[in-house]
Formats: structure tokens, sequence, C-alpha cells
């Protein structure tokens, strides 16, 4: 059995595509107003968010999501994932079977729970972020 990562820097660059696309998901452009509604976020809120350390929150979140795509290279290699089709497959086939439960979990157990919509568009969120990162390492590597 081969667990090595041979292209260590596929990883570390896979890793920067939940940024780019949490940055497009969760601005205007796409699901932050209603993102923003769900969670209740008011004008005075955003404000003192954006006076907050972004820069630590997204390191933070980088490193997350270098264990994600160090996992999901594990799998490409022991795999040999190498196309857009089983890429494709296995990325939704993590989604499901990890990500999926786990976020309904932390949802349920939430003395906080919001909107299923808000649990929506999170999980949308790691359904194309994943997707993506598989695809970008099974070309790559």
């Amino acid at each position: 059995m081969n667990l090595e990562v041979t292209n260590i820097l596929a990883v570390v660059l896979t890793a920067f595509i939940p940024v780019v696309v949490g940055v497009l998901w969760y601005s205007r452009l796409l699901f932050g107003k209603k993102w923003r509604q769900y969670e209740g976020i008011t004008p005075e809120m955003e404000q003192h968010m954006k006076k907050q350390s972004m820069l630590k929150k997204t390191i933070v979140a980088y490193i997350t999501y270098f264990f994600i795509a160090y996992a999901l290279a594990i799998l490409v290699n022991f795999m040999v994932v190498a196309a857009l089709i089983p890429a494709i497959v296995l990325a939704v086939v993590v989604w499901l079977g990890f990500m999926i439960p786990a976020a309904v979990s932390d949802y349920l157990w939430s003395p906080h729970r919001k909107s299923w919509s808000l649990y929506h568009i999170h999980v949308g969120f790691f359904l194309v972020s994943t997707i993506l990162m598989s695809v970008s390492l099974a070309l790559w590597m």
C-alpha cells in the first residue's frame, strides 16, 4: 500500500482552492447576502468583523484545507486517480461519506442551530471546493 505524497507542491497549492472559493462563495456575488441573513449578521456586526484579524482566520482555515488536500492526495495516489470523472467521483464520495455526516452532526448538536438553508450554503461550499481540489490533484499528480 502506497500512502506517500510525492508532489507536496501540488498539495500546498491545492489547499489554496477553498480559500479562493470561500472568498467568492461567501461574497455578495454568490451567497454572502443570504449567509449574513441566516447567521443574523447585522451591519454593525459586519463592521466589527472587518476590524478583526482576517489574516489569522485565513491562515487557520488554510491549514485545515491543507489537511484535506493532503488526505485527498493520498487517496488520489492510492487509487491511481488521474482523470476528471474519477476525480469528481472521489470528491463526491469523500464529501458524502465524511463531510456531510460531520456537518449534520455539528448542526444537530449546535446550541445555536440556524436554518437548514445556512447548512446547505456551507456544505455546498465544501462540495465545490472538494471537487476542485480532487480534480486539481488528480490532473497534477
